[in-house]
């Protein structure tokens, strides 16, 4: 699962990095492979051709909370 962490003053970007690394349990500084974590975690990932290599990923909020991942 994928928490919703809303970015303010106090609670950064790195905050809730380290808030969603803790909740995963992510100990290492360098995570290996992103694709692998994210799938451990019950999140559906695909690939999906851009056509240009200057977009490599995308994430999608949809209504109904579902949190997608290209």
């Amino acid at each position: 699962m994928v928490p919703v962490m809303e970015v303010t003053e106090k609670q950064t970007p790195e905050k809730i990095a380290h808030k969603l690394r803790t909740l995963w349990k992510v100990e290492s500084p360098i995570i290996d492979n992103l694709t692998a974590l994210i799938e451990d975690h019950n999140i559906i990932t695909a690939t999906f051709p851009f056509g240009t290599e200057r977009v490599d990923s995308r994430s999608i909020l949809p209504i109904t909370n579902a949190r997608l991942f290209f």
